[in-house]
């Protein structure tokens, strides 16, 4: 008799070539370099992936010659004000500005960024007034009375991911503990919702998909999962790294929806998504 299991996911693409860790990811859908990815590493390292025409590296720059291994870039933000820039931000605390090639019009829609503390203290900032926190959440806290309930000690509440669903006012955060935790977005702090239980303790990364249907979480385990973001169902199970994935994306690849991987072993996986 026929098992009625589904085979496991299998990437649909993969790309290598990065100096060491792939360290953060940023898609660009729109414009004339639409289909391009760009990721981070050591060194400074800045590689454009070509994911239309599968043609894997484009190019490759690096932010400082004279930079160390362990000057990762930490995040690639398009320029709020031009519509040609890139700011890449480094570990060592450097900012650097590039100018593309090709420019497509950047819109400034998210004013507002999450900040998590090793102190378990999420804060809410609104960049148009950075003197002052929107507000400073405890919810991770076990002292705080909205704390959420937890038999682990202090240590293993650190939050390390987060995202947010800014239709719904929901924020869900991973951290050192196996659970990943959702909370209500509220004019003064942060509302325990819901949370699940991962087979593993830690995540890595966690990232909403832009229509508010999945959530992707990285683990320790070298492993991403993807949940139903209405109910945290379990769907998947991605595994082929060999070691920690270190940041998600998603992108439209030969028009199907897909969610990207980037690991600590220098490794880009694509994968089919409904």
């Amino acid at each position: 008799m026929a098992s009625d299991k589904l085979p496991p996911p299998e990437p649909s693409l993969t790309f290598h070539g990065s100096e060491g860790t792939v360290s953060c990811m940023r898609y660009k859908s729109e414009g004339l370099l639409a289909g391009r990815l760009f990721s981070g590493s050591t060194h400074t390292f800045v590689y454009v992936w070509d994911l239309v025409s599968t043609k894997k590296l484009s190019t490759k720059f690096r932010c400082d010659e004279l930079a160390e291994k362990n000057d990762t870039v930490l995040s690639i933000i398009p320029s709020a004000r031009t519509s040609d820039e890139v700011s890449i931000q480094v570990r060592n605390g450097s900012l650097h500005k590039w100018r593309l090639a090709e420019s497509t019009p950047v819109r400034l829609q998210d004013r507002q960024l999450f900040v998590a503390h090793e102190s378990g203290d999420v804060l809410l900032w609104d960049i148009r007034s950075p003197s002052l926190p929107v507000f400073v959440s405890s919810a991770f806290r076990t002292s705080s009375p909205r704390s959420v309930h937890c038999d682990e000690d202090f240590g293993a509440l650190t939050p390390l991911a987060l995202d947010v669903d800014t239709d719904r006012d929901l924020l869900i955060v991973g951290g050192t503990s196996n659970l990943l935790r959702r909370f209500k977005i509220t004019p003064t702090g942060l509302d325990p919702l819901d949370s699940t239980s991962l087979s593993t303790s830690g995540v890595s990364d966690v990232k909403i998909r832009p229509d508010n249907k999945i959530v992707t979480v990285s683990s320790w385990d070298f492993t991403a999962r993807i949940y139903s973001w209405k109910a945290l169902k379990p769907l998947a199970v991605l595994d082929m790294h060999k070691d920690t994935v270190q940041c998600i994306e998603y992108a439209m690849v030969r028009e199907r929806n897909c969610v990207v991987l980037g690991g600590k072993d220098g490794l880009i996986s694509v994968w089919p998504l409904y």
